[in-house]
């Protein structure tokens, strides 16, 4: 009777170290479990923030565009303006004004 009391003493102290194995195996998938949600709520973050600077990237890249338009624009017109200028300098060389001999 004695082996048999021995036995099933040892057999609940080895019950109370499988339970406190699993209970650590369950603390570690936890941990494990938190860890990975952080890196996907990181993952997440980043995601979005890297939308973010392509959205602005593209702005710059169309404000850069127009720009450049404005740019040609203000050149043609400057040239426009230098070709009307030198007609009109044309047209008023043309003009003679009568001398009035009083």
């Amino acid at each position: 009777m004695q082996a048999g009391t021995k036995d099933v003493e040892t057999g609940v102290e080895l019950a109370g170290q499988a339970g406190e194995a699993l209970r650590q195996i369950a603390d570690a998938v936890q941990n494990v479990t938190d860890m990975v949600q952080h890196i996907a709520t990181a993952s997440e973050e980043q995601s979005t923030a890297g939308e973010e600077i392509s959205s602005n990237i593209e702005s710059v890249a169309n404000v850069t565009k127009q720009t450049a338009a404005g740019a040609q624009q203000s050149s043609k017109a400057s040239q426009d303006l230098s070709i009307l200028a030198g007609e009109l300098q044309s047209l008023v060389g043309r003009f003679k004004l009568q001398e009035n001999g009083s």
